[in-house]
């Protein structure tokens, strides 16, 4: 009875340890998230065990008017519980491609939260005190990095759309946290990893090439 109890106790020990570890993981992978930097995949690569296996749809969306137009092309990452972080819950993860003439134009990538905008904002700002948000109807950002020009005397110095940027969007109830870079930013993007180098993927669920 008392050996029971004993590999009881282990048992609940290892799985607090483990959940300890996978929420360090996790804190680790957001906060390299927040530069918006290709950084970023290396440290999701070297912890994505924190995130279990996931399962994988295609997030896609073609013009059909102008097929070599505008394009999305990316995926869409669903977690199979929860993963808790920062005082979060992360349900899932999805990157894309804004293709323009069949080029890419712009890089988006980030999770998906259960909890408020706001409360996402309150949380990261919380643990990453020299994060600074910028709110606008809603939603939140930081941008880290802009394009600007000479338009002449008139119309003087002008800023175009940010190049990199962080941004925090509500979705209803829940909210995004997602990076947002055009392919001319200064940190060089020229395309998005594979999901399967990111995620440790269920194959009986993985609708999209890996």
């Amino acid at each position: 009875m008392r050996a029971s109890v004993r590999m009881l106790l282990l048992c609940a020990m290892f799985a607090a340890t483990g959940q300890v570890r996978a929420a360090e993981r996790a804190e680790a992978v957001l906060k390299a998230l927040l530069p918006c930097e290709p950084a970023f995949f290396e440290t999701l690569k070297a912890d994505r065990a924190a995130f279990g296996k996931v399962t994988v749809t295609p997030h896609d969306n073609p013009n059909a008017a102008h097929p070599a137009a505008l394009q999305v092309v990316g995926s869409v990452v669903t977690f199979a519980a929860p993963v808790k972080t920062y005082g979060l819950s992360l349900t899932g993860y999805m990157q894309a491609t804004l293709m323009q003439d069949g080029k890419p134009g712009t890089f988006w990538w980030g999770f998906e939260v259960a909890d408020r905008a706001a409360d996402v904002a309150k949380a990261i700002s919380a643990a990453s005190p020299e994060v600074e948000f910028r709110e606008r109807q809603g939603s939140f950002g930081i941008v880290h990095e802009v394009d600007t020009e000479w338009r002449g005397p008139k119309d003087g110095l002008q800023t175009k759309p940010p190049w990199r940027i962080l941004l925090i969007e509500p979705r209803g109830e829940s909210a995004s946290v997602r990076c947002a870079v055009f392919h001319k930013s200064e940190v060089g993007m020229t395309g998005l990893p594979a999901i399967g180098d990111l995620f440790i993927v269920n194959p009986w669920f993985a609708n999209v090439a890996l």
